[in-house]
């Protein structure tokens, strides 16, 4: 099978019914745009839950030691 042959099958394979190259490739850097924007929010939102366990940490750490959580952040 040619090179050209190749990319028309590949071409073909992602494109859905009734749809042109030009529409399909649209589409595809859609769906890439989409994804890349999802992997931003949850590396967001794993930052932030790291920052409340974190804070869970020290809190209950203070709680251990009798100390006030206004004493620990003097001492940061």
């Amino acid at each position: 099978m040619t090179d050209r042959m190749h990319q028309d099958v590949l071409r073909k394979w992602k494109c859905r019914d009734n749809e042109t190259p030009e529409q399909c490739e649209k589409r595809q850097a859609c769906d890439w745009e989409n994804k890349t924007k999802k992997a931003a929010k949850t590396k967001n939102q794993r930052k932030a839950r790291l920052v409340r366990e974190r804070e869970q940490k020290r809190k209950r750490r203070a709680l251990n030691k009798g100390l006030s959580l206004e004493s620990v952040d003097k001492f940061k």
